[in-house]
């Protein structure tokens, strides 16, 4: 049952009561309003299969092994802005290179949150 109520604190105007569980939620549409009144840009179309981004996070592994950590940031953002583009199943092996990738820059970074 959703209807308008005002025991809802501002800006939230809807009233959602689920009798069974007990519980009113509580939301806006303010977020619908305001996406609407700002440009949007177009999404990019990109395509790129599961080999060709393989091949990105070698290249970032390689510049790792390398010690060229300015090219290894590079490339491994390369790779991430690629995760979007996707257009196939990624494999377990693909997966785990990805993996490794995110240790090592994790390892570079002192992020010691990332291996609790």
């Amino acid at each position: 049952m959703i209807n308008l109520n005002p025991q809802c604190p501002r800006p939230y105007k809807y009233l959602m009561v689920v009798p069974m569980l007990g519980y009113m939620l509580c939301w806006s549409n303010l977020g619908h309003a305001q996406a609407k009144s700002n440009p949007v840009e177009p999404l990019r179309t990109c395509t790129i299969n599961d080999a060709d981004w393989k091949l990105l996070i070698d290249e970032a592994l390689s510049a790792y092994k390398q010690m060229e950590t300015e090219s290894f940031i590079e490339q491994r953002s390369d790779a991430l802005e690629h995760v979007l583009c996707l257009s196939s199943v990624v494999t377990p092996q693909t997966v785990a290179v990805f993996h490794q990738m995110e240790v090592l820059h994790s390892f570079m970074n002192k992020d010691k949150a990332a291996f609790a």
